[in-house]
């Protein structure tokens, strides 16, 4: 992939409410080489109305390294969201996210 329009594509093609545990890896396959790019598709996703879009776009920050460090103003936002699914995952990501750049220097 090279654009951010393809890495959407990507998260919408993997956005489920069904709990499929090989979900999150496929998207990931799909979009991790795509580095900033993909980052930028991530926090697009968080600000979406839909909940699974958003839910996607969580759990698959934890999978990426110190790039997602980026995304966390917007993992933040989703703290305060209106559902309750997302707060909580919002939560997981910073707490993920934050061990892993603590664990990197």
């Amino acid at each position: 992939m090279s654009d951010l329009e393809e890495v959407i594509d990507q998260l919408w093609i993997h956005n489920t409410f069904e709990e499929d545990p090989w979900t999150v890896d496929r998207a990931y396959a799909a979009i991790r080489d795509d580095g900033e790019i993909a980052i930028d598709g991530l926090v697009w996703a968080l600000g979406q109305k839909d909940v699974g879009l958003k839910l996607l776009a969580l759990r698959l920050l934890t999978e990426f390294g110190e790039e997602a460090k980026r995304a966390l103003p917007a993992v933040i936002k989703c703290l305060s969201d209106g559902n309750r699914l997302v707060r909580i995952a919002a939560m997981q990501t910073v707490r993920v996210v934050a061990n892993r750049l603590n664990h990197s220097e």
